[in-house]
């Protein structure tokens, strides 16, 4: 079995170092990579009209990813995005995001871009930075989430390793459009639900400055973060004039979502917003319905902020080692670096197959002795989640059912990347 569109994360100390780990491993819905050339052209006299030669000025490296979203799976994206993430409790931990920090303290990190397991080569991005996120949530469907960014430059490396672990997360569900709780307060007043909405949208947007040095390095230099804009849109069936008079008064607005899957959930925050628009419903005749899309944008003031809340079952980030940017991109060298840092949480050592059968979620580091067994330990791992592992039959047949229906769901709600 193969799995179309694996990514994972590594956060880095450094910008522009590669990591060898990946921390977090994300079956996306779609996902890719643009490394468009910069170039300088010049022309001469000469007796033709075309230019005399091409002089490359830069390689500007850029990303974007479509994922469904469950209390699970966006604990490093919404650190990436937001910048800071202060956690308590435990188990469940409650995960705090917010846009109320110091300029450029955006996180680092390191993306793996593996379009089918089992086949190397895998994309490997150093120095990326989120740009731009985005959620939405339509009616009678599951929440996805679009993250685009840039980063500094790129190498191949062996193909991702797939553990039990890997599976059980892939097979949890995402939330849906009925898990969600839309509030809104108006004017000051505290907020209220408001049961009538049929989708909804928000985006937060850094604005990252990408810069070319002018230099002899054909990569971007760090981008800085530009001024945090937050905005977004909600459908829903007008009874009243009320949202139409906010926005004509210019008033207040507080809008709180979140939403639940038992204990977990995800709540997202936006304090002192505005209406941007409140289209005025059509008349129609009995049988209409005046259905409208209400936009919003955030941050009206400097004091404020946007709020990410996460509460799942998993403490935090652990800043995963990295390897120098100026290194050499041999796959033979970073494969078997990569192969051997993921056996130990993918249970992929050929020495110790057997006792990972028995035992998935043991560390099996002690025993990865040696870089050349992660050909046999990648194919090892990645039997886990196909019914073709023949001492974990049972187990894997049941991950790789849940992770084939959450691919067909991808499927049959596909959404293009613009």
């Amino acid at each position: 079995m193969e799995w179309q569109g694996l990514l994972a994360l590594s956060q880095t100390q450094t910008w522009g170092d590669f990591s060898d780990t990946p921390q977090r491993k994300i079956a996306v819905e779609r996902a890719r990579i643009r490394i468009p050339k910069d170039t300088g052209r010049y022309g001469r006299a000469t007796d033709s009209r075309q230019f005399h030669r091409s002089i490359l000025e830069g390689l500007d490296v850029a990303f974007e990813w479509v994922q469904w979203v469950n209390y699970k799976n966006l604990v490093e994206v919404l650190l990436f995005a937001f910048g800071n993430d202060i956690t308590t409790g435990s188990n469940p931990f409650a995960h705090s995001y917010s846009t109320e920090n110091a300029p450029n303290s955006l996180p680092n990190f390191s993306l793996f871009l593996d379009q089918d397991i089992d086949t190397s080569p895998t994309k490997n991005i150093s120095g990326c930075k989120i740009d731009e996120l985005r959620l939405e949530n339509d009616s009678s469907n599951i929440l996805k989430a679009t993250i685009n960014g840039v980063g500094r430059s790129h190498r191949d490396i062996a193909a991702l390793t797939v553990s039990i672990d890997d599976c059980d997360q892939f097979a949890l569900s995402p939330f849906i459009f009925s898990d969600l709780a839309f509030t809104l307060g108006l004017n000051g007043a505290a907020r209220s639900a408001e049961t009538g909405i049929e989708s909804l949208r928000i985006r937060l947007r850094n604005n990252l400055i990408k810069r070319i040095p002018s230099s002899t390095s054909n990569f971007v230099i760090e981008p800085s973060e530009g001024m945090v804009d937050v905005s977004g849109s909600f459908r829903m069936e007008v009874e009243d004039w009320t949202e139409f008079d906010a926005f004509i008064a210019n008033e207040q607005v507080d809008i709180s979502t979140t939403w639940t899957s038992g204990v977990y959930s995800l709540t997202i925050t936006i304090q002192n917003a505005r209406f941007a628009v409140v289209p005025v419903p059509e008349a129609r005749g009995s049988s209409g319905r005046g259905v409208v899309e209400i936009r919003f944008e955030g941050l009206n003031d400097g004091s404020d902020t946007i709020t990410a809340t996460l509460v799942t079952d998993e403490a935090g980030v652990v800043l995963a080692s990295s390897s120098s940017s100026s290194q050499s991109s041999s796959s033979s060298s970073s494969s078997s670096s990569s192969s051997s840092s993921n056996s130990s949480s993918s249970s992929s050592s050929s020495s110790s197959s057997s006792s990972s059968s028995s035992s998935n979620s043991s560390s099996s580091s002690s025993s990865s002795s040696s870089s050349s067994s992660s050909s046999s330990s990648s194919s090892s791992s990645n039997s886990s989640c196909s019914s073709s592992s023949s001492s974990s039959s049972s187990s894997a047949s049941s991950s790789s059912s849940s992770s084939s229906s959450s691919s067909s769901s991808s499927s049959s709600s596909s959404t293009s990347i613009t």
